[in-house]
């Protein structure tokens, strides 16, 4: 590479900078740097040339309108080239720190305030960085508030976020909008911003002005799902008063975490003399079916309150929530039971002071972009009951859908959602045709969105986190991608956990009434949800035969076990010397399947779905082992990088099984390699 001071010293460069020659500098500085390519050379090359000369300051004027002449050159860097060897000398004491009022010719300086300044109020194209440098290096800060207040939020738009903080630094006393700033900083994960920001404008604030924007970031964070972030926050501001509960929620993060790794020696470690995570871990243990290690923990910390030791042999307290036994399931998929429903509906209503009323929709997981979600069941929670309407079955009910519209706008009705939006946009487009019901509703409250109002610290990202948080328990999510087109429903669905698309609906009821005590605002936090017509034919066509598809597959639902294939069977039966299998119905006793414990099922070994060079391929392990994903790539003989575990919309496409459902054999694709542990099984 070329080196810079030689390029100058050949082409004279040092004595047009002494005889003012800015239009000259111009055109060696850019014909060297075309060449060299080397910013760092080239700068410090110009602040040797500048120190060595006899007249520092004429040298420096001529920088300084050499400036001016590459101003607007946006295809190199010169201007910001020269700024930055300016400002070298200035923070070396070759120059004084005020020489640009002391030194500079008052008729350079005021050509540089010029075209800062409609740098500032037009759409100059001149960097950013540029300009925010010179302002601070010519200390120019005569400019009005409202020109520099449009400039920096064109640069928050842009996402200019070093020049903002470098204009917030130059006018440290101007109003700016510094919650605005936070969030967008926040918005887009600059989280280095929004503490340089904090620590720019602290000296300018008064305390319980800055303590607030330090409240403000510590809740941006938790919204954001940052926890570890908003913990050293708390920590760094000293907000442990104001977010006295962040500690344990942190803590009890990680310890999930640990579990959810099945580190169980790292979790009882980390958990220490809190007795709280203590017991946590201890139900944790448990709940995975590590009996020894609970009992373990259970003695080392006199954790007596817990129960018993436990015994294998006796069924554990499940660790997710479970529908009270009070609480009636009743399926509307004729119209007979529609009316029921609603003559229930005004009951309950005619009697309660609020009448709430938890919504959810089920439909089938779609994974493809050019798919369309279309709601296959609609649940309804209200006093002590909880409708299941098939919106399949009822297809072609008049009445279904009038009484929905009525349910929906209705405000009296208090209607509880959780990521409601979503429901309704898929009830909207699944039934375009049945306007106006899923248009509109009234009389609506997320659950979300009020959690995180009551509770800063808290974190969590799904209807589960949320139970577990209000609730003290998670949901069970096994069955959420489950098929909820088929009819009939397997009877696990109905059964599992007095059923999972029930309790998704009154576990909203029960958040909402927690949360009405907590939070006096709650019933003013009621809004309306509305959606656009679907005028578009082809949108509304496409629905109906898919609806047409749905109503005949449950038509043909009717038809004997024996029509029914499946795959498993299938392929057994297409090698019967494989293996010797007694195939037992699962509807031969529903109730004691649903209540088996895990020695009864003998679950002896999982099924694991992976992805190795793109293709499908299947490891059974024994349920006490863990699958080495190195060893697998050895096996397969690709690199560590080619093996991954397989994502739950690629175990439903791919292998043709929802997520802990994947049998060993069977699967959707026929070239699936299968592996099988030699230990155990």
């Amino acid at each position: 590479m070329m080196n810079g001071v030689d390029v100058l010293g050949v082409s004279g460069f040092h004595a047009l900078l002494m005889a003012g020659d800015a239009m000259a500098c111009t055109s060696v500085l850019r014909d060297t740097f075309a060449q060299c390519r080397d910013f760092a050379r080239c700068k410090r090359d110009l602040v040797c040339m500048v120190r060595a000369s006899t007249d520092v300051p004429r040298c420096a004027a001529t920088l300084t309108a050499t400036l001016l002449c590459v101003w607007s050159d946006a295809t190199t860097p010169l201007a910001y080239l020269v700024l930055m060897a300016l400002s070298d000398l200035t923070s070396s004491g070759v120059l004084p720190t005020d020489w640009a009022s002391t030194v500079l010719p008052p008729a350079i300086r005021a050509e540089v305030a010029v075209v800062v300044e409609a740098a500032l109020s037009t759409d100059s194209g001149v960097s950013p960085k540029v300009v925010v440098k010179t302002l601070a290096l010519f200390q120019i800060d005569h400019i009005g508030l409202a020109v520099v207040m449009v400039y920096a939020k064109k640069l928050v738009v842009a996402g200019a976020y070093v020049s903002v903080l470098k204009c917030v630094e130059h006018f440290t006393w101007m109003p700016w909008p510094h919650m605005d700033m936070l969030e967008a900083f926040v918005a887009t994960k600059s989280w280095p911003m929004a503490e340089q920001l904090l620590k720019i404008i602290q000296p300018a604030l008064d305390g319980p002005t800055f303590r607030h924007l330090t409240m403000s970031l510590v809740t941006l964070s938790t919204q954001q799902q940052e926890l570890k972030r908003a913990h050293r926050y708390v920590h760094q501001y000293n907000l442990q008063d104001e977010f006295p509960n962040i500690d344990s929620v942190f803590q009890r993060e990680a310890l999930d975490k640990l579990c959810g790794q099945r580190k169980w020696a790292i979790a009882t470690n980390f958990v220490g003399n809190n007795t709280v995570l203590q017991v946590d871990l201890y139900h944790k243990m448990a709940a995975a079916g590590e009996y020894e290690l609970a009992n373990d923990l259970r003695d080392r910390f006199d954790l007596t309150d817990v129960g018993p030791r436990l015994d294998r042999t006796v069924k554990p307290r499940s660790i997710y929530l479970n529908l009270p036994k009070s609480i009636e399931i009743v399926f509307c998929d004729t119209d007979s039971t529609v009316h029921t429903m609603e003559m229930y509906f005004k009951e309950v209503l005619s009697r309660d002071v609020r009448c709430w009323v938890g919504v959810d929709v089920e439909w089938k997981a779609v994974f493809d972009k050019t798919e369309m979600a279309m709601a296959s069941i609609l649940q309804i929670a209200v006093g002590s009951k909880v409708f299941i309407v098939d919106v399949i079955a009822l297809e072609a009910s008049t009445m279904c859908f009038e009484c929905l519209h009525r349910l929906f706008t209705n405000p009296s009705y208090v209607k509880i959602g959780f990521g409601f939006a979503t429901d309704l946009k898929v009830l909207h487009q699944s039934f375009p045709d049945k306007l106006p019901c899923f248009q509109a509703v009234h009389g609506h409250v997320e659950v979300d969105t009020v959690l995180r109002h009551v509770a800063p610290t808290y974190s969590g990202k799904s209807l589960a986190d949320a139970t577990r948080f209000l609730l003290g328990k998670p949901l069970d999510k096994r069955h959420q991608l489950s098929k909820w087109e088929l009819r009939p429903l397997h009877p696990l669905q109905l059964q599992c956990d007095r059923m999972y698309a029930a309790l998704d609906a009154y576990c909203l009821v029960q958040m909402a009434q927690l949360l009405v005590n907590m939070e006096s605002s709650f019933m003013h936090r009621l809004t309306s949800l509305s959606l656009d017509v679907i005028d578009d034919k082809d949108a509304i066509q496409y629905a109906r035969q898919y609806r047409q598809l749905r109503l005949q597959r449950v038509m043909n639902s009717h038809l004997s076990d024996e029509d029914h294939v499946n795959p498993v069977v299938a392929f057994l039966q297409a090698h019967p010397n494989a293996v010797d299998v007694q195939v037992v119905s699962s509807a031969d006793d529903v109730d004691n399947a649903a209540a088996a414990t895990e020695s009864e099922l003998q679950v002896v070994g999982n099924s694991l779905c992976l992805m190795v060079n793109s293709a499908p391929h299947v490891a059974v392990l024994h349920r006490g082992h863990r699958l080495d994903l190195a060893c697998v790539a050895k096996a397969a003989g690709v690199s560590r990088r080619k093996v991954r575990f397989a994502t739950p919309q690629e175990c439903v496409q791919v292998f043709g099984y929802a997520p802990g459902t994947v049998p060993p054999i069977a699967h959707k694709a026929p070239d699936t390699c299968i592996w099988v542990d030699s230990y155990g099984l």
